[in-house]
């Protein structure tokens, strides 16, 4: 897959404001210049946070610069392999309380609220043709750190999925009437299993044309999809 630069905006309530929150596949932060590029962006849409994929990049750190500051983890044994992390403006910066990294394809950022805290993941799932047991990993890692966090807080998953939800009706107790897709993928299906435990996936239950709801474009064809998402906990969901 390559070419893929995916942004997937929500507005989430945090006590009493609004934050704008994105998500991202950036296919690479290795070439010179991605970083700043990418800091543009935040800019220039008004983002608070973005969640990041595919940075590439060894190692867990972050880099704190006048306007930003970059989160991220990787594998520890070579750069150039899968990646995440999240990129916070500077007035939201004051508000991080922790990041903490969870492997090349996971990790999570603690946001003090007024109320409550909010943790966000971003996360970067296997796509379709790897392997059953990968796929597992990935879940039941996610999973078992959703169940990490008491239930007063409030939890935001954002990240490329490579799935897609369908209209069916066994979706519709998690996901909305809104999702580009009719069938839904196999993948779609684990991130269906996960949404289960009292989650919503919050990218299809707004009403947008098709065109704003693409996330990835086929290299070499006109053909689009939704892929990427944002979930949250069901009691902290306002539609």
């Amino acid at each position: 897959r390559h070419g893929k630069e995916t942004r997937t905006t929500e507005k989430k309530k945090k006590t009493g404001s609004k934050m704008k929150i994105g998500t991202w596949n950036i296919q690479t932060m290795m070439q010179p210049g991605r970083m700043m590029e990418v800091a543009g962006e935040l800019k220039k849409f008004n983002f608070e946070l973005i969640a990041l994929q595919k940075l590439r990049w060894k190692g867990n750190s972050k880099i704190d610069k006048k306007e930003f500051t970059l989160y991220y983890s990787g594998s520890e044994e070579r750069s150039g392999l899968y990646g995440t992390g999240f990129m916070v403006s500077v007035n939201l910066r004051r508000s991080v309380i922790n990041f903490i990294p969870l492997g090349e394809r996971l990790n999570k950022i603690v946001l003090k609220g007024k109320f409550r805290n909010i943790i966000i993941f971003s996360a970067l799932a296997p796509t379709e043709e790897k392997t059953e047991e990968e796929k597992f990993e990935f879940y039941d890692k996610l999973e078992k750190e959703c169940n990490k966090v008491p239930k007063y807080h409030m939890i935001v998953i954002l990240g490329d999925f490579n799935a897609k939800i369908g209209k069916e009706q066994e979706t519709s107790i998690v996901a909305g009437k809104h999702s580009l897709h009719d069938e839904t993928s196999d993948n779609g299906k684990m991130l269906i299993n996960l949404a289960s435990t009292n989650m919503l996936i919050m990218s299809t239950f707004f009403e947008h044309k098709d065109i704003h709801k693409h996330t990835w474009k086929i290299p070499g064809s006109v053909s689009c999809n939704q892929i990427d998402h944002v979930l949250t906990n069901r009691q902290h969901f306002n539609k």
